[in-house]
């Protein structure tokens, strides 16, 4: 359908989003990334206090899936892409996670792994996922569950 024009081309995401993949991070990021692990640690200590385990997964932007999303989107605003890691947020964050005995479940490898067949992942607008991509995101995660899951 975007082919035909029927509906409009994919938008890649979002003109803030490429400090997100900054590495370091500006220092209002910096910021918000101590407070996000502080936030991490606050909801570990309540999960495991009520007798849980945490496990966070992150949903990866369209730029960070589709290397033609990133080329035209932020790499249109910073050709060279110096600083610049697409997967710095999921890494950072998973790592982050590791050190601290909290459950990280990649979904950034198996969409990007569905997306060199599957251009549509997300939706052209609200860049949220399409039944494939939730179908994508919930294998993964029941694989990181350790649980079966049948499409």
């Amino acid at each position: 359908m975007e082919e035909k024009g029927i509906i409009p081309a994919r938008q890649g995401g979002f003109a803030w989003e490429e400090d997100l993949y900054r590495d370091p991070p500006p220092k209002d990021l910096a910021r918000a990334w101590e407070v996000t692990c502080r936030l991490v640690d606050l909801l570990q200590a309540d999960v495991t206090t009520r007798g849980g385990r945490l496990v966070i997964a992150v949903a990866p932007s369209p730029a960070q899936v589709y290397p033609s999303v990133w080329a035209e989107n932020i790499g249109r605003r910073n050709p060279k892409g110096e600083g610049l890691d697409p997967s710095y947020p999921d890494r950072r964050l998973g790592e982050y996670c590791r050190r601290r005995g909290v459950g990280f479940i990649d979904l950034l490898t198996p969409l990007r792994e569905r997306g060199r067949t599957d251009p549509y992942l997300y939706f052209p607008i609200n860049l949220h996922w399409t039944a494939a991509g939730h179908a994508v995101a919930a294998a993964a995660i029941a694989r990181g569950l350790g649980l079966s899951h049948t499409p």
